[in-house]
């Protein structure tokens, strides 16, 4: 077990003690367990999972930066309300392809229809 602080501009998110964090690196997804090798990396828009209690919790992330110390790890979020509400599995992958959608080719829009 380890302690999982997440960090949103609006304060604390979560912080409780869990078995196992799964999140999607920019260089592809990794699980935590305890005692991991310390390490920073920053984290893409998908879904994530956590066992507490030997019970899983999916959330949808949307970007941010993991940094894994000797007993805790931290998630510090990019952005106001950049993680969800607790979902099931389905809804954390439709969640973050729809807010990626949004953020990466929304934006645009105005561009291609003025050419």
């Amino acid at each position: 077990m380890f302690k999982l602080r997440i960090l949103t501009p609006e304060g604390v998110y979560f912080n409780e003690e869990v078995s196992s964090l799964t999140v999607k690196l920019i260089t592809g997804y990794a699980t935590i367990l305890s005692k991991h090798l310390p390490m920073m990396a920053a984290l893409e828009y998908a879904p994530m999972h956590l066992i507490k209690n030997n019970k899983t919790y999916y959330y949808a992330i949307h970007g941010g930066v993991l940094n894994i110390k000797e007993k805790e790890v931290v998630i510090i979020t990019t952005s106001h309300g950049a993680i969800s509400k607790q979902v099931n599995e389905k809804m954390a992958y439709s969640v973050t392809h729809s807010l990626f959608f949004l953020m990466n080719f929304l934006p645009n829009y105005k561009k291609w229809i003025l050419q």
